[in-house]
């Protein structure tokens, strides 16, 4: 037989697998929105420290280049910024985060630094941002204008200011700080749950379990069990209804033990013997005075079919018959019911009918 759930395990596993599944929703939507929110944020965020640091540069590079390294400087001190250079056109850095990259080429200090991106970015106008596939790490390019390379020289060379930005430690603090702020939410659940499994097995659980129990001694015969009537009303309910049901199934049995008790001594006090039968002829019960007759035991007759115990003879030739009305019946539809030995069956008198004999017990099979 297929076993079921047990109501006091399936209803708090049910609660919990649904509260996982809710705030494991809720904190990937918590956690997406905090990722879509800090990678506008450093895009927007590198974008504008290119900006300014190209337009301090365009400005001040010429007359006040001390300031301009400044800027440069607190920038840097952002935790979020892994790289902030000035660059010329011909990739020789100008200034940066590092003062041993000065007046060197950025290739030299910078291997694997993106120069084709760099160009792109000097003839652009407009800053060029560009972000991993994560969108936490972020560069950021505005180009420049710098002074005339030299007195009399009208033309203006261009400059490239270069911020890069890595937001991976930003993001780790915010899922950090996120995951602080559900603890309490991650702690009080569990225990919410917890009571109210207890709550459900003692109001539910453990009563439907005694009434199981209950069901099973019925079953088995034994009538006069009964459930305490408590737990929720439902179950309480269930409880009484139970325990009425018992009592009418066992008076009923009560009563009919009392009728066969009555019919038995009804039957033991006839005279002559009597042998009972069910529908396919198979013996249920022989009166004292038919174990008399035959010499059989009630125990080695009964559900033995009565041909093989209760033999009949034709009372003017000995030829042996069928018991009436028994194997008629159940081997024929055109036989009538068992008629009273006093009556006539196939031409037999009833004086024929007494003239009977049983199989010998000691030769039967």
């Amino acid at each position: 037989m297929k076993r079921n759930w047990s109501l006091k395990w399936s209803l708090p596993l049910g609660f919990g697998l649904a509260w996982l599944l809710v705030l494991g929703a809720t904190l990937f939507n918590a956690i997406r929105t905090s990722d879509e929110s800090l990678r506008d944020f450093a895009r927007s965020t590198a974008a504008s420290y290119a900006a300014d640091l190209a337009r301090n540069a365009e400005q001040g590079w010429a007359t006040a280049p001390s300031l301009v390294e400044s800027n440069l400087a607190l920038l840097a001190t952002d935790p979020a910024v892994d790289s902030v250079v000035l660059l010329d056109a011909n990739g020789r850095v100008l200034a940066a985060h590092r003062q041993a990259w000065v007046g060197r080429k950025i290739d030299e200090v910078w291997p694997g630094f993106d120069g084709a991106w760099v160009g792109e970015a000097l003839s652009a106008r407009l800053p060029r941002v560009r972000a991993d596939a994560t969108g936490l790490q972020v560069e950021a390019a505005q180009s420049f204008g710098l002074a005339p390379a030299g007195p009399g020289s009208e033309a203006r060379s261009r400059g490239l200011a270069y911020v890069a930005l890595d937001y991976s430690p930003a993001r780790a603090e915010r899922l950090q700080r996120l995951l602080e702020a559900r603890a309490a939410e991650m702690i009080v659940i569990p225990l919410v749950l917890l009571v109210l499994g207890v709550v459900l097995w003692r109001g539910v659980g453990r009563p439907l379990e005694r009434l199981a129990q209950a069901v099973r001694a019925v079953r088995q015969g034994r009538y006069d069990t009964r459930v305490p009537v408590d737990g929720l009303r439902e179950i309480a309910e269930l409880g009484d209804a139970f325990n009425a049901m018992a009592q009418a199934v066992e008076e009923a049995q009560a009563a009919l033990k009392a009728k066969e008790d009555q019919l038995a001594i009804t039957l033991d006090s006839i005279g002559d013997g009597l042998v009972s039968t069910d529908a396919q002829g198979r013996i249920t019960g022989l009166n004292p005075a038919a174990r008399s007759l035959c010499g059989w035991d009630l125990a080695a007759v009964v559900g033995r079919p009565i041909e093989e115990v209760l033999v009949l003879v034709d009372g003017a030739s000995g030829a042996p018959v069928a018991p009436p009305g028994l194997s008629g019946h159940a081997r024929r539809a055109d036989r009538g019911p068992l008629q009273p030995c006093g009556a006539h069956h196939g031409g037999r008198s009833a004086a024929a009918c007494r003239r009977q004999r049983c199989a010998d017990p000691r030769r039967a099979g």
